[in-house]
């Protein structure tokens, strides 16, 4: 353990059993502990709602709940919380209960010192921190799975696309017709952009996890930026009407104006990939309280609330999408996330189904020194 104090949160309504392990925590050798104290379970989980708790110490028996059921509510609200039950119950069948229900360990009263306290402390932590490792070790190795399948499955319908329209121009190119093999090459062409989308967002991603990718922030012009942007966008999907909605004052940041561009991109095509041809995308963009915030609203059908907050997470998006969503990789969002936030920068979504959906980022706005020049680089 760190020499960091140890946040104890102690529900017990006894106030001599209180006293008692206030003072076996100040004995206690080794971590510091800070106690905090509550005499209902209601308090208690207020106490676990409100601020950083590092271990619960947990008496089964209080006036608003009994037995395991305590255990059970305890972990409802923090579930990350390592919890030891402290009781006066010396009961075998009652220990193996509770550590089956999740309990880190299980501590009679009368038995307890302050190194047995402080041993109990310190495991009951260590051990929930394992856990952890253990569910993000199995969480990674499905996320592996996942990918290896859905990459194999997207690289393979631009490659069926290549393979098949070169084999036809290679095997009756003089018998095709001019338009016809401008037909095909147009197939070949959009395959290829496809799968260097596909290998960019694996190589981008890798590069985030493993700190290699770096930003080259210079003065930008967001501005100039999102018009080309958007016309740009305009050009590739002449089904949907892209509208770019822009305050009257040059929007500028130091920002890499290329990965800014690879954000806005990215919600753009997911908004088109989600809402009906001849529908509205609306960008806007605007200077709020020292950042600027940058906002890619369509007219889809929405996004399920208990989703919203999963919808940048890598895990979430590979299995919605291997479940049932369009083509892709499902990392566009998760890499947004990485790009905004790389900037020192926030995103979020606002949906309602049914409405539409609105995918919101904001960027610090840092000091630039007057008479640089805007748009140098990265558009």
């Amino acid at each position: 353990m760190s020499n960091k104090a140890v946040k104890v949160l102690l529900i017990e309504d006894n106030p001599a059993d209180t006293r008692l392990i206030r003072e076996i925590l100040a004995e206690a050798k080794g971590s510091p502990f800070k106690l905090e104290c509550a005499d209902r379970l209601a308090t208690g989980l207020t106490c676990l709602a409100r601020g950083r708790i590092d271990v619960v110490l947990l008496d089964l028996g209080l006036p608003d709940s009994q037995e395991l059921s305590t255990l059970v509510k305890v972990q409802a609200e923090a579930s990350t919380v390592p919890v030891v039950v402290l009781t006066g119950l010396d009961d075998e069948e009652l220990t193996i209960r509770a550590v089956q229900l999740g309990a880190q360990d299980y501590l009679v009263k009368g038995q307890v010192d302050s190194n047995l306290l402080r041993r109990s402390i310190n495991y009951a932590i260590e051990r929930k921190h394992l856990e952890r490792r253990v569910v993000e070790y199995e969480e990674l190795n499905k996320l592996k799975s996942n990918l290896l399948s859905t990459v194999s499955h997207e690289l393979r319908t631009p490659l069926t696309t290549i393979k098949g329209y070169s084999t036809m121009l290679l095997d009756y190119d003089t018998r095709l017709k001019h338009d016809e093999k401008q037909e095909y090459l147009s197939a070949i062409d959009r395959a290829t952009d496809r799968m260097v989308e596909l290998v960019d967002h694996l190589l981008d991603m890798s590069r985030l996890d493993a700190g290699l990718l770096k930003l080259d922030k210079v003065p930008t012009d967001i501005t100039a930026l999102l018009q080309t942007t958007i016309a740009e966008a305009s050009l590739r999907t002449p089904g949907h009407k892209i509208v770019l909605n822009l305050s009257k004052a040059v929007l500028r940041l130091n920002g890499d104006g290329r990965r800014i561009r690879q954000v806005v991109d990215n919600l753009i095509e997911n908004a088109i990939k989600y809402s009906q041809v001849g529908s509205t995308v609306t960008i806007e963009a605007r200077s709020q309280d020292s950042e600027l915030v940058i906002s890619v609203a369509d007219q889809g059908k929405g996004i399920p609330w208990e989703n919203l907050g999963k919808v940048f997470d890598r895990m979430f998006n590979l299995e919605h999408r291997l479940a049932q969503e369009p083509g892709g990789l499902g990392l566009g969002l998760a890499l947004c996330k990485a790009l905004v936030e790389a900037h020192g920068g926030r995103i979020w979504v606002e949906s309602k189904l049914g409405k539409g959906s609105v995918f919101r980022f904001a960027l610090p706005q840092e000091a630039i020194t007057e008479g640089e020049a805007y748009g140098e680089k990265g558009q």
